[in-house]
């Protein structure tokens, strides 16, 4: 992966936590996985998320986004990993759509300017 995605990810991290603000700080590994794209854990201090380092960078982004979701119902205390059933629950769905719809945000903010010169015919 080149440094430039590695920036990339990095600033769709930190524009989650500006625009979807926890009750505490999430911080981001990217660490080779074996058996998993991602997960989600809380410390007392902060949400880590990790992802697999070996993913590409839209594999990333997407693994982001559902791990977000899961500090986001850890932070509403609505999380429970031993039950199936409010580990991906509605309201975790709610929260995937919500950080989702910040990556379009996202994308939005960062894409480049259009060049003036492109339309013009040589």
């Amino acid at each position: 992966m080149t440094s430039n995605s590695n920036v990339r990810i990095k600033n769709f991290k930190n524009f989650l936590n500006d625009k979807i603000p926890l009750v505490k700080p999430v911080k981001l590994i990217q660490r080779k996985l074996k058996d998993y794209f991602g997960y989600c854990y809380e410390k007392d201090s902060h949400f880590i998320l990790v992802v697999s380092k070996d993913f590409s960078y839209y594999q990333k982004i997407d693994t982001i986004i559902h791990e977000y979701a899961h500090a986001m119902t850890m932070s509403e205390h609505k999380y429970n990993s031993k039950d199936e059933k409010t580990e991906h629950d509605a309201r975790w769905g709610a929260c995937y759509a919500q950080a989702y719809r910040c990556y379009l945000d996202f994308i939005d903010e960062t894409k480049p300017e259009p060049n003036k010169d492109s339309d013009k015919l040589p």
